[in-house]
């Protein structure tokens, strides 16, 4: 690992392993999994738009995230059926196409690609070490739920509205169901 800004670890990205899961390093050092860290990767993102080496490795991380994974592909309403939440299955449909759509409307644009890719990886790695461990454990939908609340979608929520102010928590809901689509996120 070289540490710098784009080596996220934790969620199966690129080549980056996940020997160091539920870290994300942020300028070579560890820093919690927090809105405050996404929105300094984010602002950081901007800054160094003009350096056209990083361009390629983010296209190549974009490209991880927005494919399926090597896993059973059996779609979003069968992934959460599985795991028992076909109490989510309608919204989880209307709001992955919506960030899909969202990610096609803006695929022109680099600084859009690596914002996606921060956040994505963020989702990823906090679902797989906090929440995943909660359904594992059977806690209630309410419990996991609220987790999902706290810890993903308002952190996330809190540092991408100060990059973009059209970005909503459906949208961050969105991002969520969509990674469960691409077999990035398992709800069993």
């Amino acid at each position: 690992m070289s540490g710098d800004i784009y080596n996220i670890e934790g969620c199966n990205i690129a080549a980056i392993g996940d020997e160091a899961k539920g870290k994300f390093l942020f300028n070579g050092t560890d820093s919690p999994l927090t809105s405050a860290s996404l929105q300094s990767a984010i602002l950081s993102i901007k800054e160094k738009m003009g350096e056209s080496d990083e361009l390629r490795e983010f296209i190549d991380d974009l490209m991880e995230l927005t494919t399926t994974r090597n896993r059973k592909v059996i779609g979003l309403e069968n992934k959460l059926h599985d795991g028992n939440r076909d109490d989510l299955i309608e919204d989880a449909i209307y709001l992955k196409n919506k960030f899909e759509r969202k990610v096609a409307k803006n695929q022109l644009f680099i600084s859009e690609q690596k914002v996606y890719v921060q956040t994505l990886a963020f989702i990823c790695t906090v679902f797989n070490n906090k929440i995943l461990p909660l359904i594992r454990e059977n806690q209630t939908k309410k419990e996991i739920d609220s987790e999902i609340f706290d810890k993903i979608i308002n952190e996330v929520h809190k540092a991408l509205i100060h990059y973009d102010n059209t970005f909503t928590t459906e949208l961050v809901r969105g991002m969520l169901f969509y990674l469960t689509g691409k077999c990035h996120l398992i709800w069993r």
